[in-house]
């Protein structure tokens, strides 16, 4: 009976480990553009502000081509990240009540945010990306550069 429990938990290694490292390559095969930041985009962090666009989730992937190039401001939960060096490629969810739902696929350089922290993001919308989740299937979520985030204070 010991050895079936060791068979069955080396297997659930194994299939940790295998997801694990498909993770990392769908993260890691990101944009290999540079993330437009604030002050390289020519614009102050208070003219990003006073420009972008409130857009509801729903909205921005429906009609995503309108949006295109466009500055946008939207608020999320970080619940997956990627970095190299100060380029990070986060999955941000942006629907408070469920945060693993309405994603975006966001470019950012800048100063270190991690899985949980929950932002406010202006960012340059890209278009839409899909890629390919752990269970094989294709996944099409909008995407956007960030050019500033700020993490948003949460009460306890």
């Amino acid at each position: 009976m010991g050895v079936h429990v060791i068979k069955f938990v080396v297997k659930g290694v194994i299939v940790l480990v295998v997801g694990l490292i498909l993770l990392g390559i769908i993260f890691g095969s990101g944009s290999s553009t540079p993330a437009t930041t604030a002050s390289s985009s020519g614009l102050t962090v208070n003219q990003l502000k006073s420009t972008a666009i409130v857009v509801p989730y729903d909205d921005l992937f429906r009609n995503n081509e309108q949006y295109i190039g466009k500055i946008v401001k939207i608020q999320g939960k970080i619940i997956q990240s990627q970095n190299s060096g100060s380029d990070y490629v986060f999955r941000v969810s942006t629907k408070p009540e469920y945060y693993y739902e309405d994603l975006i696929y966001l470019n950012y350089n800048g100063p270190r945010f991690i899985e949980g922290d929950i932002v406010d993001i202006w960012g340059k919308v890209d278009g839409l990306k899909t890629y390919t989740a752990v269970l094989g299937n294709s996944v099409t979520i909008p995407e956007i550069t960030s050019n500033h985030l700020e993490l948003v204070p949460q009460t306890k």
